[in-house]
């Protein structure tokens, strides 16, 4: 069932592709750090080499670490419910903030040779505590990672709803009344602080 939908994705992406000849077509994709299992990770970059596109929007939010197997293992990237194994600040969600992990992405994907923009890049955080270093570590790793990204938007300007968790998990800059956060002065200040 699951190849028969991506199948369906892959042929509807390279439909739209070749009807819009000529415009810029591009896809976003979220695309984790992957790490002790190179089949998952091959898995994930397979669906971009099956279609044509000519920009990548990348979501990054944490890693995904397994065993030899390829089972995740709690304590890392999204199975951080419990704290991080490695003592790292977690998300609301119980998601490790991972930053490096980006620079590992956007490597992977600057291998397409097509421009890449960060179309995805938050974390839950009710009281605004991990949000301002997120933001600035973030953003101080797509400048490390030599990889030139023409665009870098953080998920979200204000709080949404947000999948099973309705209005509970807090991505925003601004709250849901649109009163700013801390984080959203950082945000603002980004040029001058980076």
């Amino acid at each position: 069932m699951l190849q028969t939908s991506l199948n369906n994705v892959i042929r509807a992406h390279q439909e739209v592709y070749n009807e819009l000849k000529g415009e810029k077509v591009g896809i976003v994709y979220n695309i984790p750090a992957v790490q002790g299992s190179s089949a998952i990770e091959n898995e994930i970059f397979e669906f971009l080499r099956k279609i044509d596109f000519d920009w990548l929007g990348v979501n990054y939010y944490t890693r995904l670490v397994t065993d030899e197997k390829g089972i995740p293992l709690e304590g890392y990237g999204p199975f951080c419910q419990f704290g991080s194994r490695e003592g790292r600040d977690a998300s609301d969600y119980g998601w490790e903030v991972y930053p490096e992990g980006l620079t590992d992405v956007l490597k992977k994907v600057s291998s397409f040779g097509k421009p890449i923009l960060v179309t995805e890049n938050g974390v839950a955080d009710e009281k605004d505590r991990i949000r301002p270093r997120f933001i600035i570590d973030h953003v101080n790793t797509i400048k490390k990672s030599g990889v030139n990204v023409e665009a870098y938007m953080y998920w979200s300007l204000y709080d949404n709803f947000e999948w099973n968790f309705g209005y509970k998990m807090k991505f925003g800059l601004y709250d849901i009344n649109l009163n700013p956060r801390p984080s959203a002065f950082i945000f603002k200040e980004l040029q001058e602080i980076t």
